[in-house]
Formats: C-alpha cells, sequence, structure tokens
C-alpha cells in the first residue's frame, strides 16, 4: 500500500466513524501511523500504516575475552523503504488480533 492511498483509507475511516482515535510513532528505524474506532458492528479495530527502512543484515560485535559481551547491530539501508498495511480487531479477552483487511479496502 503506498502513502496516498494510506492517507486515502484513513481519511474515509475518520469520516465514517466519529469515535476514532489516531496517532504516530516513530522509532530509529520508521514510522507507524495508525487509527483506532469501533465498526458498525461494534468491534474495536485498529488499522496500522508501517513506512520503515530495509534491512540488510546484521554484525556481530564481540570479544574472545571471558565475560564479554556480544553485541549485535543492524544495518538499515538509507535509501529503500518498505510499507505495510495491517489491520487489527479486538478480541473479547481485549487482545489486538491480527485480521484480513481486504474486505475493507
Amino acid at each position: 500500500m503506498t502513502e496516498e492511498r494510506w492517507q486515502d483509507v484513513k481519511g474515509k475511516v475518520l469520516d465514517m466513524f466519529l469515535d476514532c482515535t489516531q496517532g504516530r510513532d516513530e522509532d530509529d528505524v520508521g514510522v507507524t501511523e495508525w487509527v483506532e474506532f469501533e465498526n458498525k458492528a461494534g468491534k474495536r479495530m485498529r488499522l496500522e500504516w508501517r513506512d520503515q527502512k530495509i534491512k540488510l543484515g546484521e554484525k556481530t560485535l564481540s570479544s574472545k575475552r571471558p565475560g564479554s559481551h556480544v553485541k549485535i547491530e543492524s544495518e538499515y539501508s538509507e535509501t529503500e523503504r518498505s510499507q505495510h498495511f495491517t489491520a487489527y480487531m479486538k478480541d473479547p479477552a481485549g487482545e489486538w488480533v491480527e485480521t484480513d483487511f481486504s474486505a475493507l479496502l
């Protein structure tokens, strides 16, 4: 899903449902935007769009001394990016469960 399509879906959700909560979480690797709302069936849903750098590999840094620690550094591309769209629905226990979102689009 492209960023333009995500903005379109998010706009439609914000227009259709009154009780919406939205947010944006950033970390070193990328950005996650989300929207939570209650659908027409009365179930709580969460739509997430993640834009992140592509992981190229990992480096393991260690020493042969006894008692030393091992450090793993991940390497990310500065030019290539990956986008993911995920839909979640809250189950009766209150946990977010990934759901098929093809019907929503």
